[in-house]
């Protein structure tokens, strides 16, 4: 329904060619802005505009929102597009458009929260938030003829969002990120290893999190007292020693099986890796990292 969406205005090219977006108000992406775009050619025969154009290039883009009033306002980048095509679940899109015919492409924007923190705030102090979607390709026109021509396209749309819609993302993206938690007694150099698997798993990097979560799970074993080589013999080391349970040795164990790595790709068995699995792995890691560290005083 048409009420679910926020639609911009189109931006028309050669008379029959028409560029715009919207944006799903309530049926959003936890890991961040979705945005559909849609090239319609609504030339005909009739109207004597019955040419194909043709993308020639992937579409690219960002989004930028509005803060400041008056003379004051200024536009602050919110995040890249990142084209989910073959991420979606569709098809492959063929990328030339015959009159009467449209394109459609589905886009997430990947922001960083306390940018989408700070259009919160510009929304709840104006009542909406301006959003500003960059989009810029290559197109051949006509397409599939002789001396065909290929020009530059980018079409700038806006769309105002009410601060309620935006109160939904943000509570959204919030719910779906993980948090650093403070942990007593953890040194500074172990704790930023965790911090960083926590801010990888958070721009959607499940592989780079969980290799930096075995990071952190070994410097920690390292550091209280593990004399072995290995990952495996340093868990139960500290196992046997008293400083891990059975069951959280059993977990510890399920953080060092990814990311071990080899000499060749697919050796570290991160390959197949999503998100939920390094958001499992950061929470066997806080485990681990609470009971290595109980009887600690100081980090």
């Amino acid at each position: 329904m048409a009420s679910d969406f926020l639609f911009t205005q189109p931006v028309t090219y050669r008379d029959h060619i028409s560029v715009y977006a919207s944006v799903p108000k309530t049926e959003q992406s936890p890991a961040g802005l979705l945005v559909y775009l849609t090239l319609q050619n609504s030339g005909s025969p009739a109207t004597n505009t019955y040419h194909s154009i043709e993308i020639v290039s992937g579409i690219q883009g960002f989004t930028l929102y509005q803060i400041g009033e008056g003379k004051q306002i200024k536009n602050q980048l919110l995040g890249d597009f990142i084209d989910m095509t073959g991420l979606d679940g569709k098809p492959w899109r063929d990328p030339r458009v015959k009159p009467g015919e449209r394109l459609d492409v589905t886009f997430l924007c990947r922001l960083p929260m306390d940018r989408a923190e700070e259009m919160l705030e510009v929304a709840e102090r104006m009542g909406a938030v301006e959003l500003v979607l960059c989009f810029q390709f290559f197109a051949a026109y006509p397409a599939g003829v002789p001396r065909q021509k290929t020009d530059r396209y980018d079409p700038l749309l806006a769309v105002q969002v009410p601060k309620t819609v935006v109160e939904g993302w943000v509570a959204l993206w919030s719910s779906a990120r993980e948090a650093a938690q403070d942990i007593p007694g953890v040194p500074a150099s172990v704790y930023q290893d965790y911090v960083e698997a926590v801010r990888a798993a958070n721009v959607g990097a499940p592989r780079a999190s969980l290799s930096m979560s075995r990071r952190a799970l070994q410097s920690a074993l390292k550091h209280r007292g593990a004399k072995s080589e290995k990952l495996y013999d340093q868990i139960e080391e500290l196992a046997e020693a008293g400083a891990l349970t059975q069951a959280t040795k059993n977990l510890a164990h399920g953080i060092r099986q990814f990311g071990n790595f080899g000499a060749h790709p697919g050796d570290d068995q991160l390959e197949d890796v999503g998100l939920e699995d390094a958001k499992l792995a950061l929470q066997v890691l806080r485990r681990v990292l609470t009971e290595l560290y109980a009887q600690s005083g100081s980090k």
